[in-house]
């Protein structure tokens, strides 16, 4: 069995109201340059990320945050599809099954209109196709974060539908 690296812990304070309690956000990416890119991109909007490997590690961090609150609940998880162990519709079918879940947002390098249609059917509130522009993505989260948010995903399910 291979050693599994550490789940990395990515922070800043850039953008960040102060007294407003800061989003936590949790990133799952088996791609490492992908991963460090887009943690890098919401740390600079002032979100804290936690960084995962896979869907797996993804499950075990929402396990954590749940059942120790001193830890505290992530606010958004974004997942990609394929990845080693769990993969991202499985963890969109697992967060499902509680009713207390973040919004996800799907990124992947094999979408297609039936994936997408499924992802969407699951809760995702956005799915990204790779190569995506990294504004598109930041864009996304910010409005996930925004009041008009909940009227949105009333009424049509999704952000970029």
């Amino acid at each position: 069995m291979g050693s599994r690296a550490p789940t990395r812990l990515a922070k800043t304070s850039a953008g960040h109201s102060k007294g407003a309690p800061r989003r936590r956000i949790l990133l799952a990416e088996d791609d490492r340059e992908m991963r460090v890119l887009i943690a890098s991109a919401l740390c600079r909007d002032g979100y804290e990320v936690v960084e995962v490997n896979d869907g797996a590690e993804l499950l075990t961090q929402m396990a954590e945050a749940y059942l120790s609150p001193e830890v505290g609940q992530f606010d958004l998880v974004i997942t990609d599809h394929r990845m080693p162990r769990v993969a991202g519709l499985d963890v969109l079918r697992g967060l499902r099954l509680s009713h207390d879940t973040p919004p996800v947002i799907l990124i992947t390098a094999f979408g297609g209109r039936e994936m997408r249609t499924t992802a969407k059917s699951l809760g995702a509130v956005a799915v990204f196709d790779k190569p995506f522009q990294m504004e598109d993505l930041r864009t996304a989260v910010q409005f996930v974060f925004s009041p008009a948010f909940q009227r949105i995903q009333r009424r049509s399910g999704g952000i970029n539908d």
